[in-house]
């Protein structure tokens, strides 16, 4: 009996991220994750990989670690000329590094004790904090609660206002994106609970939208942000032998300007000197999802207003049960009617009460 006005409400609720410290920003940084490590390491604690966790500041000093001379002085290799080089030529120590996870947690959140000096396969940089990831326990759960806003006529009109198609609702909440959620599961709820899995070696996570009484969804979604180990390898020693046996094939190929020659010519079988020395690249990883983190979980509401009520002709919802003496006037009533009668009757008088009458 009483339509809906064309344009409807918003209104907008917002609840404090999970993820680091974004109380009052929009933006992420990267300084306040953590950073997950796979390691190839004779310490492994799952399988031959070793799992741990550290900051940006200590993560920048083992790559410096790994990627320096001094590390590789040591290896052990004998050789009377170009040692340094033919040791870069056969050690990426940064192959040992099976994959690296951003996770937008706070690093004093993941569990356990620091330590100091950080194994990786046989190498050991002493000036590495970190802290060991617990093979019984590889995820962390934390919880937000958003508060749920009631339809603005509710309190007056009815509680059937605060459900479809008068309300709606949306779950922002990122990285799991926007998610719609079913208003009559949440006409009694003050609050909108999540509770977020986020598991700390691969970077998944899961997300429980809770009523308070039970969960109404469930979203899967991809947390860490993969972050790309990579160390440029120049082959100094197949540079050093092919190009012997083909600096004459080169220079004719460039004097004839054919250059394609010159790069992909080979004499005796043995591969080209400028195709030996393309620096090679080996990388962990794949690009990530930062964008993705960004912002604030946020609840947004819908509400379509009822047009002004008009009791004396039009009357308004009850949904009570009452005997119509106790509300004289025109009545229009939907259910069952209660009296003894036959069948006939029955229906004859419960097709009148649904079709409306007026008492007095």
């Amino acid at each position: 009996m009483y339509p809906t006005v064309a344009n409807p409400a918003f209104s907008t609720s917002e609840g404090i991220s999970p993820f680091i410290h974004q109380t009052n920003t929009e933006n992420i940084s990267i300084a306040d994750g953590v950073f997950v490590l796979g390691i190839t390491s004779k310490y492994g604690n799952y399988g031959s990989v070793r799992y741990c966790a550290m900051n940006r500041s200590n993560l920048s000093a083992l790559c410096t670690a790994l990627l320096s001379d001094s590390i590789l002085t040591d290896a052990g290799i004998d050789t009377d000329d170009a040692s340094l080089a033919l040791q870069k030529s056969l050690m990426n120590p940064l192959q040992y590094i099976q994959s690296c996870i951003w996770i937008p947690i706070m690093y004093e959140s993941i569990p356990g004790e620091q330590s100091t000096g950080l194994t990786v396969w046989d190498y050991t940089v002493s000036n590495v904090q970190y802290k060991h990831m617990n093979s019984n326990l590889p995820y962390l759960q934390n919880q937000t609660y958003i508060d749920l806003v009631k339809h603005p006529q509710a309190a007056s009109r009815g509680a059937f206002l605060n459900t479809a198609p008068y309300t709606g609702l949306w779950l922002e909440f990122p990285p799991f994106g926007m998610i719609e959620l079913d208003t009559t599961q949440f006409k009694d709820s003050t609050q909108v609970r999540c509770y977020i899995l986020t598991d700390t070696i691969t970077g998944r996570g899961i997300l429980r939208i809770n009523n308070g009484s039970v969960d109404t969804n469930r979203l899967e979604a991809q947390i860490g942000v993969q972050i790309q180990l990579a160390q440029v390898l120049k082959d100094y020693l197949g540079a050093a032998t092919s190009a012997v046996n083909t600096i004459g094939g080169i220079a004719s190929s460039i004097l004839s300007m054919n250059p394609m020659g010159a790069i992909t010519g080979a004499v005796n079988g043995i591969a080209s000197g400028i195709q030996a020395m393309i620096p090679r690249l080996s990388t962990t990883g794949s690009g990530g999802g930062f964008s993705s983190l960004r912002g604030q979980p946020r609840l947004y509401h819908q509400f379509f207003n009822l047009v002004p009520e008009f009791n004396v002709d039009l009357g308004r919802p009850l949904c009570k049960i009452r005997k119509p003496s106790a509300i004289p006037g025109y009545i229009q009533a939907l259910g069952d009617l209660v009296m003894h009668a036959p069948l006939p009757e029955i229906d004859l008088c419960q097709t009148y009460i649904r079709e409306g009458f007026y008492y007095e």
